[in-house]
């Protein structure tokens, strides 16, 4: 009976490595902003819009910018933001790169890195479809156009996707607990003999 456990025991261990190690993988996209617009305020059909598909229910765990910005004669810098949203239009988070930049003019702006959005309870989880969307607007809308340019430039996103796990993982757990109830069920006819 020992015997038994023993080869099953490796059966079930490899399911459940094939099937974790199948679980997630972490990726980063860098995003090009060059002639984004900040427009008007959140949601203006004006404003820029970039959709990216990422992976379904692909998980955002950090940003990062290295930016250069524009904000017109009688706007500020500091309203110049974008939002990174999921389909639906909830929105993940807002960044503002050049936030307390209370002038107008040109300006280069960096998060030195990835920011952690984990840890700082900013991550979000993008829908089915997988889709990113970011949108370039004012905080405040002070002029009849554009109130400044994202000139040049990246935004990076750091996720990680949930891949759906292939067959052959699914067989070989569904072996190795098959086997684990035949192992149970025989344990427990011998020990009522």
């Amino acid at each position: 009976m020992f015997e038994i456990a023993r080869s099953c025991a490796p059966t079930a261990a490899a399911a459940l490595l094939a099937l974790a190690a199948s679980v997630a993988h972490g990726d980063t996209l860098s995003i090009d902003v060059a002639g984004a617009l900040s427009q008007d305020v959140m949601d203006a059909a004006a404003n820029t819009f970039i959709d990216l598909t990422l992976a379904s229910g692909a998980h955002v765990t950090a940003v990062g910018w290295n930016v250069s910005l524009t904000a017109h004669a009688g706007s500020w810098l500091t309203e110049m933001t974008v939002s990174l949203l999921e389909s639906t239009g909830a929105l993940g988070v807002n960044l503002a790169p050049a936030y307390g930049e209370n002038f107008a003019g040109t300006a280069s702006f960096t998060s030195n890195g990835l920011v952690d959005l984990v840890g700082s309870g900013n991550n979000f989880v993008l829908g089915a479809d997988g889709l990113l969307r970011l949108q370039f607007f004012e905080a405040f809308n002070d002029l009849p156009g554009a109130d400044g340019v994202w000139n040049s430039g990246s935004i990076t996103v750091e996720y990680s996707a949930v891949p759906v796990p292939e067959p052959s993982a699914w067989l070989l757990l569904l072996a190795g607990m098959g086997s684990l109830m035949w192992l149970s069920h025989r344990r427990n006819a011998s020990t009522r003999d």
